[in-house]
């Protein structure tokens, strides 16, 4: 994102929508200003916490690089993971869950509901757990959920979003990781089914039902689907859903793009 709009546009936007009072959110205004800043030169890579507010609730975040606040405007102001279920959900799990973002989206949205947030680079989980640590609804999973249970190596890139399967630059680290099927998580959890499934895991979602059906878990999906990461298309990987209603979105990768599902 261009610098003019990070400083101009999106921060006064994330300040307005997380402050608390008008002098609250002008000295968040300051804050995000000097974080931008910081992490463009002396303090790159550097976590700094901040004291934010949503749906009146304050909460604590820590974030570490200005993706990170583009990840905010994604999530809590475009809101491109937001979904009107019928009844209060019960259970969500929030595949590739980064640092906290989605899950404490929904938390705030559904603050009754129990969310699995699964993450399976370290050093992220890490960040996850130290952003949801107040929060008992909030349970971080570190595991990769793919077609089958033990380890897979992991591509992370110097940047915490885009952890992969597949290689992604020549510098990424390759980290060993646990790994599982989604219907294993499931049992690991004690539940049988959940009322959301959100997915956001770099192409790997076309490994989630090989063995099972989409039915088998959940009446709701929402995700980004990764045509440039997969070995299926995008169309096949939709098909797996062909007792579902689906909503495409576009991106502005030509290769993605957001999908809802709900069962008919």
């Amino acid at each position: 994102m261009h610098a003019v709009k990070i400083f101009f546009i999106l921060i006064p936007k994330l300040s307005h929508l997380f402050g608390y009072s008008n002098r609250e959110t002008l000295f968040l205004l300051f804050q995000f200003w000097y974080f931008a800043v910081s992490r463009k030169t002396f303090f790159r890579g550097k976590e700094m916490q901040f004291t934010l507010c949503y749906k009146g609730k304050k909460f604590q975040l820590w974030i570490e690089s200005i993706v990170d606040l583009a990840v905010l405007d994604e999530v809590f102001l475009k809101e491109e993971y937001s979904w009107e279920l019928q009844s209060p959900p019960k259970f969500i799990i929030d595949l590739g869950a980064h640092f906290g973002d989605t899950a404490l989206y929904y938390h705030f949205t559904y603050p009754e509901a129990t969310i699995f947030a699964i993450e399976p680079a370290p050093e992220t989980y890490a960040r996850l757990c130290k952003n949801v640590r107040a929060i008992p609804s909030i349970v971080p999973v570190q595991v990769a959920v793919s077609d089958t249970n033990g380890f897979a190596d992991l591509h992370v890139s110097a940047s915490s979003i885009g952890a992969s399967f597949s290689t992604r630059t020549d510098s990424a680290q390759v980290v060993s990781v646990p790994m599982c099927t989604l219907r294993s998580l499931l049992v690991q959890q004690g539940i049988e089914r959940v009322d959301l499934i959100k997915f956001d895991i770099e192409g790997a979602e076309e490994l989630l039902f090989v063995h099972d059906s989409p039915e088998t878990f959940s009446d709701a999906y929402i995700g980004e689907v990764h045509g440039d990461l997969m070995k299926q298309s995008c169309e096949e990987f939709v098909s797996s859903f062909i007792k579902y209603t689906v909503q495409t979105e576009p991106m502005k990768n030509t290769q993605r793009f957001i999908v809802t599902c709900v069962k008919k």
